[in-house]
């Protein structure tokens, strides 16, 4: 399996291969300034043939009433917008499909150079 190719200056993901049933945490968000500008969003394309969801996990000790979670179906593009009260939080993408899943994502600093060592499965409750 190809290394997805990751930017860590441009802080993002092109076209990472997410295996059937698993999700990753792929980045983290501090509230602070880009360039400038308060960013508060990931942006995330769906780049394979299945749809995937996007999840805004909060970190530390917040939580929301509601999780945020966005399906973003093939071929698509979707701003991520997380709550301007969150602080810090984690883009989790998720794929619930038989077939691999392949996304990119931007807008965030990459959890870990070896994102493929941290693809979890997901366990049925």
């Amino acid at each position: 399996m190809s290394k997805p190719a990751v930017n860590p200056t441009l802080e993002s993901i092109d076209h990472f291969k997410l295996a059937p049933h698993s999700y990753v945490l792929a980045m983290s968000q501090l509230d602070q300034d880009h360039d400038g500008l308060k960013e508060h969003m990931f942006l995330v394309s769906n780049d394979g043939t299945v749809p995937i969801e996007v999840e805004i996990v909060p970190e530390g000790d917040k939580e929301l009433s509601q999780p945020l979670i966005v399906q973003v179906d093939p071929n698509e593009t979707q701003p991520i917008a997380r709550s301007p009260e969150l602080t810090n939080t984690v883009l989790k993408v998720i794929n619930k499909n038989d077939e691999e899943a392949v996304f990119s994502a931007r807008g965030g600093k990459i959890l870990s150079e070896d994102l493929m060592s941290t693809v979890q499965k997901i366990t049925e409750k």
